[in-house]
Order: structure tokens, then C-alpha cells, then sequence
């Protein structure tokens, strides 16, 4: 994983290789952690043009995506502690609601279910198209 600097996770890669300036380390950690870029430059106190001029390293750009991965993973590790809270809500409204309540809550059951069902049936085809490419290529 990283180590934790001033404004966020590091990577141990990029502190050992020293391929980025602890400047582009801090300025990263602050705009993944922040509401917005725009917040995340200011924190850092660096240029929207520097920091777009920055986004053009592969190296860079690599290291801000693996730590916006690593706190979107905590953050849904965070919820997914909250999954079964809700779904005793969603339960007690489809039981002891008013009409009203269970039929929203009822669509919220159906479109929820229907999204995943469909995200599944297109991570289906992803993986088949990526092995056929993978097969074409040789791999």
C-alpha cells in the first residue's frame, strides 16, 4: 500500500523510486481528498496549469488514479458496514409504512435489483470481448 504523508497516501512505489516531487505527492492526496479539483489546487496552493501540465505524466497520472482507487476502496468499505442497517429500514417501511412509503420503497427494490442485474450482464460481455481480444492478440 502507501505511506501516510502530510495530506494522504503516498504510494511506497513512488516514495521509493522518488519519481515524483513531494510537491505533485502533497497536490495529489490533496485533490483526491478534496470536493473538488478546483479545492485540491487551492489546499496545495498550485496552478490549475501546473497541475493540468502535471496530469500529462504517465507516472503522475497513474499515482493520483491509484490513490483516488485506494479511498474510493475505504470509503466502500465504510459503507458496505451500513448495507444491513438499510436494508432493515427498506424492510421495516415495506412492513409498517404507509402505502405510500412501501410502494417507493418497493420501486427502490426493483430499480436498484434491475441496475445490477444489468451492470452484471455487462460485465459479462466485457470480460468475453477482453478474453476474445486477449486471444487475438495472442495472450
Amino acid at each position: 500500500m502507501g505511506t501516510k504523508g502530510k495530506r494522504g497516501i503516498i504510494s511506497s512505489e513512488c516514495v521509493q523510486n522518488r519519481s515524483l516531487t513531494g510537491r505533485q505527492l502533497q497536490t495529489i492526496a490533496a485533490v483526491v481528498g478534496a470536493r473538488s479539483v478546483e479545492e485540491g489546487l487551492r489546499t496545495a496552493k498550485v496552478s490549475k496549469g501546473t497541475y493540468y501540465s502535471w496530469l500529462r505524466d504517465p507516472t503522475f497520472a497513474a499515482e493520483q488514479r491509484q490513490q483516488a482507487t485506494a479511498l474510493a476502496e475505504t470509503a466502500l468499505h465504510a459503507l458496505t458496514g451500513l448495507v444491513e442497517s438499510a436494508i432493515g429500514v427498506i424492510r421495516s417501511t415495506l412492513e409498517q409504512g404507509t402505502e405510500a412509503m412501501k410502494l417507493r420503497a418497493a420501486l427502490a427494490v426493483f430499480d436498484r435489483i434491475t441496475r445490477l442485474l444489468e451492470m452484471d450482464r455487462i460485465a459479462a460481455r466485457l470480460q468475453k470481448l477482453e478474453e476474445e481480444d486477449d486471444e487475438l492478440k495472442g495472450y
